[in-house]
Formats: C-alpha cells, structure tokens, sequence
C-alpha cells in the first residue's frame, strides 16, 4: 500500500498548510497566483485588441488609465460621482425596501404569493432596455428615471430571496419556540 503522504495526500490531523485547500479545493496560494494571471491575461488581451483597433474603438489600458489619471482630478468627476452613488443608494434602498416588504407577505401568506407572482415573472423576464425606454417615456431623463429603473431591477432578486427565506423555516422550530418562550 503506497504511502498517501508521498503522493500528495494529507495524513489525518496532518498541519500541512500547503496541501489543505481553500475554497474550491485550491490552496490559497494557487488560488491568488491564478487571480492574478487571469488579470494579467485580461489586460493583455485587451492591449492586442487596442493595437488591431482604432483608438476611438478600443483605448489602450495605459491610455485609459492616463485620462483616467486626468479626470479624477477634476471637480465636475466627484460632483458626478457623488450624484450616480446618491441615486444607487437611493435606488438600493427602495427597491431593496419594496422586494423585503413584498417578499415578506408573499412568504406569510400564500394568496399574497400567487398574486405576486405574475409581477415578479414579468419583472424578471422583461428586458432592462425595455424598462430604460418606458421610464425615459414616463419620466424622461434623469434622476427620477435612474432610480426608478435600478429600484425594479432590484425587487424581484430582493422579493425572491425574502420569501424563499420565510417559506424555508422549519415550522416544527416555530412551534417548539412558541411552546419554549418565556
């Protein structure tokens, strides 16, 4: 019988750091060397593709990083970048508030479920663009329309998760902590 430490098998309670994995059975070593060269093969890839192409088409990354560089150092880019995190937050917020508050009912009451149910599939199955074009007609362009169409890209995940949560409790723990409450 071979030795299974010679062939690279941990021994039981062995504290052989570099064999135990990490994750997805990745040493975590291995798991930031491979990180980091699929960055790196992502930036190489993009630089052949900024060399066959126009630089209208497709910047270089140094390019990029240079106007990058030049931007940052502007006042209207924080202006612009503290408007677009207003309207996440704002946005995550209500369509995070809209999806718990619904996912709540639908997980309590099944009636409120099937109700819901047909939204959420329509939600869900309907293009963002189409949702963009609607809100741009309804609102026209921007803030009202930006939160509007982030919020109800939001609620079906946060709706789903909500009631799936509710629907996946134990009731005989419901039970035993009604009978056992003080």
């Amino acid at each position: 019988i071979p030795n299974p430490s010679a062939v690279g098998c941990p021994m039981p309670g062995s504290t052989n750091r570099r064999l135990q994995p990490n994750g997805r059975g990745l040493p975590k070593r291995s798991k930031l060397v491979w990180g980091i060269a699929g960055i790196g093969v992502f930036f190489l890839l993009w630089q052949m593709l900024a060399m066959d192409f126009h630089e209208i088409i497709i910047a270089s990354p140094i390019q990029t990083f240079i106007s990058l560089g030049r931007l940052v150092q502007t006042p209207s880019f924080w202006k612009d970048v503290s408007i677009t995190l207003e309207r996440f937050g704002l946005s995550l917020f209500l369509g995070s508030l809209a999806g718990f508050t619904a996912g709540l009912a639908a997980g309590l009451n099944a009636g409120i479920k099937s109700l819901l149910e047909p939204l959420r599939w329509c939600l869900m199955t309907m293009p963002p663009v189409v949702l963009v074009v609607v809100s741009m007609i309804w609102f026209g362009m921007g803030s009202v329309q930006t939160i509007f169409v982030t919020a109800l890209l939001i609620l079906p995940i946060v709706y789903i998760n909500t009631m799936e949560g509710i629907e996946a409790v134990d009731t005989k723990l419901l039970e035993m902590g009604t009978v056992y409450q003080s």
